[in-house]
């Protein structure tokens, strides 16, 4: 029973270090590892309120707009805009302004 008890305590501590380490990195992780092996109720408490270091992306800037819809500028130089819900990329600014404008000669890339 005793070492049922102690299973359990290691386990738990070692939940505890998954929670920290999802959230904060490897090291965070030992150290909690560390503090669930000690007192787990009150660091599993903590490693669930610790927040997320992750980095969050920045939205997207809109470079313009053409005839009322937005558009902007992939990593590789192609213009992008949404039509119909999709987000469609087109080689050169012309081929954008062409297909916002309603000129259906243009193709999409």
């Amino acid at each position: 029973m005793e070492g049922l008890f102690v299973l359990f305590w290691l386990f738990m501590a070692i939940i505890c270090a998954m929670i920290a380490g999802s959230k904060k990195g490897f090291f965070v992780a030992l150290l909690f590892l560390i503090y669930g092996l000690i007192i787990w109720p009150i660091a599993f408490v903590h490693a669930l309120l610790l927040r997320s270091s992750s980095v969050k992306e920045a939205p997207i800037e809109a470079e313009g707009v053409i005839n009322g819809k937005p558009y902007w500028r992939t990593r590789d130089g192609r213009f992008c805009t949404v039509i119909e819900g999709r987000d469609i990329a087109f080689p050169d600014k012309a081929a954008l302004e062409a297909a916002l404008v309603g000129n259906s000669s243009s193709t999409a890339a």
